[in-house]
C-alpha cells in the first residue's frame, strides 16, 4: 500500500459524486453523475423520489471509478457517506421502503389537529412560540404521513433519513449517524440523544423512539460493505463504513472550520452559513444548532432556503430559447450581472414569471424586477419589459 484511501459518497439534490480521497484532502480520481430528474411531483409543492434511485446512482458511480482505478483498490481503507439533509424513508418490519422518498424541498403541510398537551400549548403561548410551533409541526413530513397515509404509518418500523437507508443498503446493519439527525424528528441535538417523552418540543413530531434508527458517534463503524453491495458497485468487500454526518456539516469540517471566529460558506442547492461551536445555542427560536461532525462541536446555521437552485433554474428553464446565452458567452453574462445598470439592455423575460418555492427572508426586492411572498404562496417575479436578461440572473441570485 503506498498511500490509503477513502472511497466516498457525496449525495447532494442535483448529483452525486464518488471520490478517491487521500489523507492530506487531495482526491486521486473523482466521479460525478449529474441526475436526470432530481425528483417528481405527485401534487403541486411535493417533490419525491423512487427509493432506490440514489442507491442506483451511488453503484454506476462506484463502479465507474472502481473500473478506472483498479491499481488502487487495495489501497481503499475505508468507506464513508454524507447525503442531503431531511430527506425521509418510511421502512417496513423487513426494511423495504413503503413508499417514495419524500425531499427535504418537499412542502406539503399536515392538517393542524390541535396535538400539544393543553399546558404545552399555553407555555408555547407564554414564550409567543405559538405560531412557530404550529408551523413547524403543519411543515414536518411524519404528521403529514400520520394523517394521509395512516396505513403507511401503522406498518413503518423504521422512520429514517436518507443516510440511514443508504448505510442499510451498503452493510445490511440499519444505523445511522448523530451527526446526520438534522431535520423534523424529535432529536435533542444539544445532548445527542432522542428526546424524552416529557421533553416540552417532544409533540411537535412525535415519532415514537422505537421508530427511530441506531446511532453511533461520528469515526465509529457503522458496518461493513456486503457482498450485495460490492457485486453491484465494485467496491472491496469487507470494507468499514464509517460514521461521518450531513452534507452541510462535512463541508464545514472540510473548509477548516472548526473554532469560532470561522464560518463556512455554502453554496449549494441551499445557500447557508455554518459555525463550529462547544458551546450549544440557538442561532433563532426553535432552530437548533446542529450536531458537528466533530464530537464536541455544534453547528449554528443560518439558511438561504433556494441556494444556486434558483440560478441554475433561472439561467436554463426560465429564459426562451432564443434569449438564453450560449456557453461562450456565460462570462460575459456574469460581468454584465454586477456591472450593467438595469434597463439598459435587449429585454430577456416579458410578463410573469414563477420561481421556485423560497422562504419570505429570501425575497429581496431589487430594481428591474420585483419580488412577493407569503407564507403559503411560491414567491413569484414580475420582470417587466426593460428586464434584460442580466437584470434576471442578478435577482434570483440577490
Amino acid at each position: 500500500m503506498e498511500t490509503p484511501l477513502v472511497l466516498t459518497f457525496d449525495i447532494g439534490t442535483q448529483s452525486i459524486r464518488c471520490l478517491l480521497a487521500r489523507p492530506d484532502g487531495s482526491f486521486a480520481d473523482m466521479v460525478q453523475r449529474k441526475y436526470d430528474q432530481p425528483y417528481f411531483s405527485l401534487e403541486p409543492g411535493w417533490a419525491e423520489q423512487r427509493p432506490d434511485f440514489y442507491y442506483e446512482q451511488m453503484c454506476l458511480a462506484a463502479k465507474t471509478l472502481c473500473q478506472r482505478n483498479r491499481e488502487l483498490l487495495p489501497d481503499i481503507v475505508a468507506v464513508t457517506l454524507t447525503a442531503i439533509r431531511d430527506t425521509v424513508v418510511c421502512l417496513d418490519e423487513k426494511q423495504e421502503p413503503l413508499r417514495d422518498i419524500i425531499l427535504w424541498l418537499d412542502k406539503r403541510q399536515a392538517a393542524w389537529d390541535r396535538p400539544f398537551p393543553l399546558y404545552k400549548s399555553w407555555m408555547f403561548r407564554l414564550v409567543g412560540m405559538t405560531e412557530a410551533t404550529k408551523t413547524i409541526y403543519r411543515a414536518s413530513v411524519c404528521n403529514w404521513i400520520r394523517q394521509n397515509e395512516p396505513e403507511i404509518w401503522e406498518k413503518t418500523d423504521k422512520y429514517v433519513f436518507l443516510p440511514g437507508y443508504l448505510n442499510y443498503k451498503i452493510t445490511g446493519q440499519q444505523v445511522d449517524a448523530e451527526a446526520n439527525m438534522i431535520g423534523h424528528i424529535p432529536y435533542d441535538c444539544k445532548h445527542r440523544r432522542w428526546k424524552s417523552r416529557h421533553d416540552l418540543t417532544r409533540c411537535i413530531h412525535d415519532v415514537p423512539v422505537s421508530k427511530m434508527p441506531p446511532l453511533k458517534k461520528s469515526g465509529e463503524v457503522l458496518g461493513y460493505v456486503t457482498k450485495e453491495f460490492s457485486r453491484a458497485s465494485g467496491v472491496p468487500e469487507g470494507l468499514p463504513l464509517i460514521a461521518t454526518g450531513s452534507d452541510k456539516g462535512c463541508e464545514t469540517l472540510g473548509l477548516s472550520v472548526v473554532q469560532p471566529h470561522k464560518a463556512a460558506l455554502s453554496f449549494g442547492t441551499t445557500a447557508t452559513i455554518q459555525l463550529a461551536v462547544e458551546k450549544y445555542f440557538e442561532p433563532q427560536s426553535f432552530m437548533p444548532a446542529y450536531p458537528a461532525v466533530p464530537n464536541h462541536l455544534y453547528n449554528p446555521e443560518i439558511e438561504l432556503y433556494r441556494g444556486f437552485w434558483l440560478v441554475s433554474w433561472g439561467s436554463s428553464g426560465s429564459l426562451d430559447k432564443r434569449s438564453r446565452p450560449r456557453p461562450r458567452r456565460w462570462a460575459a453574462l456574469r460581468r454584465r450581472c454586477w456591472t450593467e445598470p438595469f434597463g439598459r439592455s435587449r429585454p430577456a423575460v416579458r410578463g410573469f414569471c414563477s420561481s421556485p418555492i423560497g422562504p419570505p427572508e429570501s425575497c429581496i426586492p431589487t430594481p428591474g424586477a420585483r419580488w412577493w411572498a407569503s407564507r403559503t404562496t411560491t414567491p413569484t417575479c414580475i420582470c417587466t419589459g426593460r428586464s434584460s436578461k442580466a437584470s434576471f440572473l442578478r435577482c434570483t441570485i440577490r
